[in-house]
């Protein structure tokens, strides 16, 4: 039992590790039917304001509004629609 548990536990870390260095750009999903909510996070590894500025306007003509910035090796933007009614 605890080598299974001590198995679990190194494979589970293994994973969060990975995923905490993977700094993919998740692409926003189809934007939601009017009426509904959506949200979505995604990295964007810029660092020039410019870029920055410009991946935000981006999302905005793309119906998503930011609603939170944060992390420590890359910035996670989280949005959600503005399709509401």
């Amino acid at each position: 039992m605890r080598v299974t548990a001590l198995l679990f536990f190194v494979v589970g870390s293994a994973g969060c590790y990975g995923a905490a260095w993977d700094h993919t750009e998740v692409p926003p999903p189809p934007p939601p039917p009017p009426g509904a909510l959506a949200q979505y996070c995604t990295y964007n590894g810029a660092n020039d304001l410019g870029e920055v500025n410009a991946f935000l306007a981006a999302q905005a003509r793309n119906g998503w509004e930011l609603v939170s910035v944060g992390g420590q090796q890359a910035s996670v933007y989280c949005f959600r629609s503005t399709a509401r009614q």
